[in-house]
Protein backbone atom coordinates (compact mmCIF):
# COMPACT_ATOMS: atom_id res chain seq x y z
CA UNK A 1 0.00 0.00 0.00
CA UNK A 2 2.81 1.79 0.12
CA UNK A 3 2.95 2.91 -3.46
CA UNK A 4 -0.48 4.87 -2.79
CA UNK A 5 1.18 7.35 -0.46
CA UNK A 6 0.91 10.80 -2.28
CA UNK A 7 -1.27 9.45 -5.07
CA UNK A 8 -4.65 10.46 -5.93
CA UNK A 9 -6.94 7.37 -4.82
CA UNK A 10 -8.69 6.24 -8.11
CA UNK A 11 -9.26 3.23 -9.54
CA UNK A 12 -6.45 3.41 -12.25
CA UNK A 13 -4.11 3.86 -9.22
CA UNK A 14 -5.34 0.73 -7.51
CA UNK A 15 -5.51 -0.87 -10.63
CA UNK A 16 -1.39 -0.23 -10.98
CA UNK A 17 -1.23 -2.26 -7.73
CA UNK A 18 -0.60 -6.40 -7.74
CA UNK A 19 -3.83 -7.51 -8.13
CA UNK A 20 -5.14 -9.75 -4.34
CA UNK A 21 -7.37 -9.75 -1.59
CA UNK A 22 -6.30 -6.73 -0.33
CA UNK A 23 -5.92 -4.63 -3.01
CA UNK A 24 -9.80 -5.61 -3.47
CA UNK A 25 -10.99 -5.11 -0.35
CA UNK A 26 -10.05 -1.64 -0.01
CA UNK A 27 -11.27 -0.81 -3.36
CA UNK A 28 -14.86 -2.02 -1.67
CA UNK A 29 -14.24 -0.23 0.99
CA UNK A 30 -13.70 2.92 -0.75
CA UNK A 31 -16.51 2.30 -2.61
CA UNK A 32 -18.66 1.72 0.22
CA UNK A 33 -17.95 5.08 1.58
CA UNK A 34 -18.10 6.78 -1.60
CA UNK A 35 -14.81 7.88 -2.42
CA UNK A 36 -14.55 5.80 -5.61
CA UNK A 37 -17.22 5.93 -7.79
CA UNK A 38 -19.03 2.31 -8.43
CA UNK A 39 -17.89 0.49 -11.76
CA UNK A 40 -18.26 -3.16 -13.35
CA UNK A 41 -15.20 -5.00 -11.75
CA UNK A 42 -15.49 -7.36 -14.16
CA UNK A 43 -15.19 -5.37 -17.26
CA UNK A 44 -12.41 -3.89 -15.91
CA UNK A 45 -11.05 -7.19 -15.44
CA UNK A 46 -11.69 -8.39 -18.75
CA UNK A 47 -10.39 -5.11 -19.83
CA UNK A 48 -6.69 -5.40 -18.07
CA UNK A 49 -6.79 -9.46 -18.98
CA UNK A 50 -7.37 -8.18 -22.45
CA UNK A 51 -4.53 -5.52 -22.78
CA UNK A 52 -2.02 -8.50 -20.94
CA UNK A 53 -2.78 -11.56 -23.13
CA UNK A 54 -2.30 -9.34 -26.36
CA UNK A 55 0.66 -7.78 -25.03
CA UNK A 56 2.40 -11.53 -24.45
CA UNK A 57 2.06 -11.90 -28.67
CA UNK A 58 5.56 -10.76 -29.82
CA UNK A 59 5.07 -9.40 -32.97
CA UNK A 60 3.21 -6.45 -33.18
CA UNK A 61 1.36 -6.91 -36.31
CA UNK A 62 0.22 -10.43 -34.56
CA UNK A 63 -1.50 -7.96 -31.67
CA UNK A 64 -3.26 -5.66 -33.93
CA UNK A 65 -5.89 -7.79 -35.33
CA UNK A 66 -7.03 -9.85 -32.37
CA UNK A 67 -6.83 -6.41 -30.28
CA UNK A 68 -9.57 -5.45 -32.73
CA UNK A 69 -11.27 -8.12 -32.75
CA UNK A 70 -11.63 -8.11 -28.46
CA UNK A 71 -12.42 -4.38 -28.01
CA UNK A 72 -14.78 -4.07 -31.29
CA UNK A 73 -16.25 -7.24 -31.29
CA UNK A 74 -16.38 -9.11 -28.32
CA UNK A 75 -16.39 -6.48 -25.00
CA UNK A 76 -18.37 -4.13 -27.36
CA UNK A 77 -21.11 -6.61 -27.88
CA UNK A 78 -20.89 -7.71 -23.81
CA UNK A 79 -21.80 -4.28 -23.15
CA UNK A 80 -24.38 -4.07 -25.59
CA UNK A 81 -25.93 -7.18 -24.42
CA UNK A 82 -25.44 -5.86 -20.45
CA UNK A 83 -27.59 -2.72 -21.30
CA UNK A 84 -25.87 -0.58 -18.33
CA UNK A 85 -25.68 -3.25 -16.37
CA UNK A 86 -22.51 -5.70 -14.55
CA UNK A 87 -21.31 -8.30 -16.36
CA UNK A 88 -21.02 -11.80 -14.23
CA UNK A 89 -18.06 -13.51 -14.19
CA UNK A 90 -19.55 -16.75 -16.80
CA UNK A 91 -19.78 -13.68 -19.63
CA UNK A 92 -16.33 -12.76 -18.61
CA UNK A 93 -14.97 -15.85 -18.87
CA UNK A 94 -16.89 -16.41 -22.09
CA UNK A 95 -15.64 -13.28 -23.63
CA UNK A 96 -11.69 -14.37 -22.74
CA UNK A 97 -12.69 -17.68 -24.55
CA UNK A 98 -13.40 -15.96 -27.73
CA UNK A 99 -10.22 -13.43 -27.45
CA UNK A 100 -7.71 -16.26 -26.62
CA UNK A 101 -8.75 -18.15 -29.45
CA UNK A 102 -8.19 -15.56 -31.78
CA UNK A 103 -4.34 -15.09 -30.35
CA UNK A 104 -4.86 -18.94 -31.29
CA UNK A 105 -5.50 -18.46 -34.33
CA UNK A 106 -3.11 -15.88 -34.86
CA UNK A 107 -0.20 -17.93 -33.41
CA UNK A 108 -1.05 -21.14 -35.24
CA UNK A 109 -2.29 -19.80 -38.57
CA UNK A 110 -0.59 -16.93 -39.53
CA UNK A 111 2.94 -16.98 -37.91
CA UNK A 112 5.41 -16.49 -40.34
CA UNK A 113 3.69 -14.03 -42.77
CA UNK A 114 5.16 -10.02 -43.01
CA UNK A 115 2.57 -7.58 -40.97
CA UNK A 116 1.49 -5.96 -43.66
CA UNK A 117 0.40 -9.27 -45.51
CA UNK A 118 -0.84 -10.96 -42.29
CA UNK A 119 -3.32 -8.14 -41.63
CA UNK A 120 -4.62 -8.45 -44.72
CA UNK A 121 -4.92 -12.74 -44.84
CA UNK A 122 -6.70 -12.66 -41.23
CA UNK A 123 -10.24 -11.12 -41.43
CA UNK A 124 -11.96 -10.20 -38.45
CA UNK A 125 -14.87 -13.15 -40.01
CA UNK A 126 -11.91 -15.53 -39.89
CA UNK A 127 -11.05 -14.72 -36.00
CA UNK A 128 -15.12 -14.91 -35.34
CA UNK A 129 -14.88 -17.91 -37.35
CA UNK A 130 -11.96 -19.61 -35.23
CA UNK A 131 -13.71 -18.45 -32.00
CA UNK A 132 -16.83 -19.98 -32.41
CA UNK A 133 -15.08 -23.28 -33.23
CA UNK A 134 -12.64 -23.33 -30.37
CA UNK A 135 -15.57 -22.30 -28.04
CA UNK A 136 -18.22 -24.93 -29.88
CA UNK A 137 -16.06 -27.55 -29.32
CA UNK A 138 -14.50 -26.35 -26.10
CA UNK A 139 -10.80 -26.46 -26.66
CA UNK A 140 -9.65 -23.40 -25.44
CA UNK A 141 -7.76 -23.46 -21.51
CA UNK A 142 -9.01 -21.25 -19.20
Amino acid sequence: MRELAGKELTHRALDELAAGKTVEHLRSVLVAIGTLRERDEQMSRLERWTAWVIAECPDPGQQQLPHRYAVWHVTRRLRARLGGSHATHNQVVAAQRHIKAAVAYMRCRIPALPSAQRAATASMAALRAAARDQHSIGHVDH
